[in-house]
């Protein structure tokens, strides 16, 4: 499996969590919005929407780190780069309604 051997010791072990320290990245993009779901506005909601995208560009940071090093192929880096562009955009366009509700 890619993520394992890209965590597991090696020059990628560092980046594997988010530049916080906190969960692994993989974890943290689903649950950011999550957690602003959960708060009192669509405000917060809205920010942990932003920590959620900006968690998905260190991955995408990673995927292609990964590429160069060695560590994934290209046809795996492709289909990687597909999917987070696909998360990122479903991201975006999350935040953008959520934006016309605060106005």
């Amino acid at each position: 499996m890619i993520k394992a051997k890209a965590c597991r010791g090696g020059p990628l072990r560092p980046p594997c969590r988010g530049a916080h320290g906190g969960a692994p990245l993989r974890i943290s993009i689903p649950t950011d919005p999550i957690k602003g779901s959960n708060r009192l506005n669509t405000k917060e909601y809205r920010r942990f929407v932003g920590i959620a995208k900006g968690s998905i560009g260190e991955i995408s940071y990673q995927i292609f780190l990964a590429r160069d090093l060695g560590y994934v192929s290209e046809e795996a880096y492709t289909g990687l780069a597909n999917k987070y562009k696909i998360v990122i955009k479903m991201l975006s366009n999350l935040a953008k309604s959520l934006g016309k509700r605060t106005k």
